[in-house]
């Protein structure tokens, strides 16, 4: 089934492990400070990445971060370096108590991905179902290209 607007906690529970899902964190305010970052290190959903670690206008992740969504092409270009494309379901959740998920829900279609939902109720919403959390798993790596000129050798 594919989700465009918004999922429940039960039925994102029940694809946690699918394949080509994608679950942001999207926990922050639009202050430049590091306690949604600490939020997403306490406990998160879990397979989360904490947005800005896939490259969303983050300076150093661990002081600050600029909680507004980067410029569209730079959004797309990172997604698609983390092997994210118009296939992928995207689920985003966040705080009850901002709206920054209307805005990435918006920029995410514009760039042509149709499937995107929002966490129905968010993170508390998460929570109050006594659903599964995990400390941070390990961000994903960028895949590097070997240049063709590239020669390995042993010993």
């Amino acid at each position: 089934m594919n989700y465009q607007t918004i999922i429940t906690p039960a039925s994102l529970a029940d694809n946690l492990y699918r394949p080509n899902w994608l679950i942001m964190d999207c926990r922050g305010t639009l202050v430049r400070d590091n306690k949604a970052y600490n939020s997403y290190v306490k406990s998160h959903i879990p397979n989360a990445y904490y947005y800005c670690s896939l490259g969303y206008d983050c300076n150093d992740i661990q002081n600050s971060c600029n909680y507004l969504p980067s410029e569209p092409i730079q959004m797309l270009e990172n997604l698609e370096e983390y092997g994210f494309d118009a296939s992928t379901q995207i689920v985003i959740y966040e705080d009850l108590n901002s709206s920054f998920t209307d805005t990435m829900w918006l920029k995410l279609r514009s760039l042509g991905f149709q499937q995107v939902a929002v966490l129905h109720g968010g993170f508390a919403s998460w929570c109050s179902e006594n659903l599964p959390l995990t400390l941070p798993r390990e961000e994903p790596e960028v895949r590097e290209e070997l240049e063709s000129n590239t020669v390995c050798t042993l010993g």
